[in-house]
């Protein structure tokens, strides 16, 4: 199985590839730092911490990251009507390391 990159574009990587019958796309993308970002963020997020319009800076969810729960779930988190269940699927334990601020905002 020999891939091919297709796009490698502000950290994602698309990688083409046969596998039996089905041509393949693959996206990669390393999180680590984006992980870590949100770990600081958190730390120095204070009861006061808001954007210049008042609004709060909640997340950094990576690009791979939300494409699959996309897929998974059936639900377009990009949409404005689905914001809500954006935030519902920050607060789940598992995707507390894509939250840079640690209150809960619903």
């Amino acid at each position: 199985m020999s891939a091919r990159i297709i796009d490698n574009d502000n950290g994602v990587m698309t990688r083409l590839y046969h596998q039996a019958d089905r041509v393949v796309v693959e996206k990669l993308q390393d999180i680590k730092a984006i992980v870590e970002a949100n770990k600081e963020q958190a730390n120095a997020v204070t009861s006061m911490s808001k954007m210049g319009d008042g609004m709060h800076h909640v997340g950094r969810i990576p690009v791979v990251v939300l494409e699959r729960w996309m897929r998974e779930d059936g639900i377009n988190y990009l949409a404005k009507e689905n914001s809500h269940l954006l935030m519902r699927k920050l607060h789940e334990r598992d995707n507390k390391v894509f939250k840079v601020d640690p209150r809960n905002f619903v």
